[in-house]
């Protein structure tokens, strides 16, 4: 069974419920969406399929409904069974193409990558004019999946044809599953299989698309340039990329079929993480206890919190206005202010959203124009499973890293440091005492262009989230020390130009070290939010609001309700984003203004207490499912 080619509608919420998104998925080599996505159940928390209580919200045809039925193996399409218990608001597709090379009968698809992106741009500005909502769009790809995207948001960004120029913008998310970015050495044997069978099942097999796959190919090195560039034309879009941990097996031998380097895009707005699955298993989940498909789901719930300020575009502008002396800080480049900036804020308050609001700001890349280099980034992830997405080993390798990929001389300096810790242990093991030397040889960088000053912009978020809380006092110490020495060799005209931004909660050893001393600037973000909040609530309550048959002055009720949850958020967008969608479903219900004011004042301001508060209305019956 499987979906047909082209746009297939999957899942819609019900209509109590506001959808925040419409998610693709676009699958990847060897079959369509179900072969990709669909997986044997194994028990656990699922939900009985379309095929068990013969209902769905899918368009699949009554022909496709009866198939594997009770008395053959039960398979959870997870894009539709199981992803939506996790995130019920929002809307599901698939996009099916031909790119089955494996099967023996029938002709695979003549198509490029260019041309299956193409087409795919095409399905999707046509499926943009039948919405009548401005829902962001969001993709979930496996393997060559994730390249078909990323050609149809470069076609996009470049085509002069208004209905497909507007799919770019509407996109806010991809998560890449297994998506081979700088190609993989295992397509070469691929291609060898499949030429294999062209001769013995006369099967016309799209070598091109084999071709596509291979390390150093042209196709790759012109999507992935390009999407470079397409990631740059929307400051929206945030990209997820997975990475397989385990080997896949094929005729005894096991091999993983996108290595880790290539799985990896490298760029600023990139999260990344583990999965531990195989290349083919990577896409599939079988119940909603799979860490994978959490990992998933809590990329798109990031949406819901960058909704806040997409829907204004001034939001977080604030940043570069003198109240917060961020601006000042970063172009200082004389030493008035400590090399270290500091914003911190409540749990929820939207530190990480405004830390890469600032990282990709033009008027933070523009501060030195003269000077090369992008800002490095490193955010702390405590859920996530890799030990260097969560350390402080993790962050001094990602810095380092960062900075010897974008200034070759680097090495250089840090080469004696390189060599002690291969002779001594008979290979490259790196550890913090190492790392740390490597890092405080940044100020020493040289320019070689004489008389011009580099610019050095470190941006490290969630410093809370260090899984090892005891390295905090360390990992300050260090950051201090790297300022100090910047400040003994900032007066060479060819040093660099250092700059630390930090973000985290106010915990007492961040307050301490960092919110005590006068030439260290900082702020909290909830002190400015407001405006942002009051016109996130204003543009989601001005719908239902208008439309309800209890509100005499709809104008009026808007402002006061916005008023009233921009008071009680205190600036925290979590709490903003989970009472709005509670309110809209009051609305709806013809629950009366002043109820409504009642409402928001008896919620919890703290979310810790929040989330409490609402855990405790859940009926009894449905505790234990909950």
């Amino acid at each position: 069974m499987d979906f047909r080619n082209g746009m297939n509608h999957v899942y819609s919420p019900p209509p109590s419920i506001a959808p925040v998104a419409s998610v693709i998925f676009v699958h990847g080599l060897f079959g369509g969406p179900w072969k990709t996505f669909a997986a044997k159940t194994k028990g656990g928390n699922q939900k009985k399929t379309m095929y068990e209580n013969n209902s769905s919200t899918s368009s699949l045809s009554s022909a496709q409904n009866n198939t594997k039925v009770a008395g053959r193996r039960k398979e959870a399409f997870w894009p539709r069974d199981l992803l939506t218990q996790v995130v019920d608001n929002v809307t599901v597709y698939t996009y099916g193409y031909d790119a089955n090379v494996e099967r023996f009968m029938g002709a695979a698809g003549l198509n490029t990558v260019h041309e299956h992106g193409r087409n795919l741009l095409n399905a999707l500005s046509t499926l943009l004019e039948t919405w009548t909502q401005d829902d962001p769009i969001v993709f979930v790809a496996h393997s060559l999946g994730g390249l078909v995207v990323k050609e149809a948001l470069n076609q996009s960004a470049s085509t002069i044809d208004s209905s497909r120029k507007k799919v770019l913008p509407r996109t806010c998310g991809i998560i890449f599953l297994g998506t081979p970015h700088k190609g993989s050495k295992a397509a070469s044997y691929g291609q060898i299989l499949f030429r294999m069978t062209q001769i013995f099942a006369l099967q016309s097999v799209n070598t091109k698309l084999m071709a596509a796959l291979q390390k150093n190919s042209e196709t790759f090195d012109r999507i992935s340039t390009a999407f470079y560039e397409t990631l740059e034309q929307n400051e929206q879009l945030r990209v997820w990329s997975f990475i397989e941990e385990q080997e896949i097996l094929r005729f005894i031998l096991g091999t993983r079929i996108v290595p880790p380097d290539s799985a990896r895009i490298g760029h600023v707005k990139e999260n990344w993480g583990p999965i531990s699955a195989d290349h083919r298993n990577i896409a599939k989940y079988a119940n909603t206890d799979d860490d994978g498909l959490h990992d998933e789901a809590a990329g798109l719930r990031v949406h819901e919190v960058d909704q806040v300020y997409a829907h204004d575009k001034k939001s977080f502008e604030w940043l570069f206005t003198d109240e917060t002396q961020f601006s000042r800080w970063l172009s200082d480049g004389n030493g008035l202010w400590d090399p270290i900036f500091w914003i911190t804020g409540k749990p929820g308050s939207g530190k990480s959203t405004l830390m890469r609001f600032a990282l990709e700001h033009l008027r933070t890349k523009n501060t030195l124009p003269d000077s090369i280099g992008e800002p490095i980034a490193y955010f702390f992830h405590l859920r996530g499973k890799a030990y260097v997405q969560k350390s402080l080993y993790g962050m001094l390798r990602e810095l380092v890293f960062g900075v010897l990929k974008q200034f070759e001389p680097f090495f250089e300096l840090i080469r004696p440091a390189f060599q002690r810790v291969r002779n001594e242990c008979g290979t490259v093991r790196w550890n913090v005492s190492s790392l740390k030397e490597m890092l405080l040889e940044i100020p020493h960088l040289q320019s070689p262009t004489p008389g011009r000053r580099d610019r050095i912009v470190l941006f490290i978020d969630a410093l809370d989230e260090n899984e090892d809380q005891k390295d905090n006092d360390t990992m300050i110490s260090i950051l201090k020390c790297l300022c100090s020495s910047h400040n003994d060799t900032r007066q060479k005209s060819n040093s660099p130009v250092l700059k630390l931004c930090l973000a985290s909660r106010p915990w007492p050893i961040f307050q301490r070290e960092l919110g005590t001393n006068s030439r260290i600037p900082s702020f909290a973000i909830h002190d400015f939010t407001g405006n942002d909040i009051r016109s996130y609530s204003v543009s989601l309550l001005k719908r239902p609001v208008s439309q309800s048959e209890v509100v005499n002055e709809p104008q009026r009720a808007i402002r006061t309700l916005s008023e009233d949850i921009t008071t009680k958020a205190r600036g925290v967008f979590v709490w903003v984003r989970i009472v709005v969608d509670n309110l809209r479903q009051q609305i709806v219900d013809g629950t009366p203004i002043e109820s409504l004011r009642k409402i928001i004042l008896g919620y919890p301001e703290e979310l810790k207490d929040f989330y409490k508060y609402t855990i405790s209305r859940i009926p009894p019956n449905y505790c234990r499912e909950t």
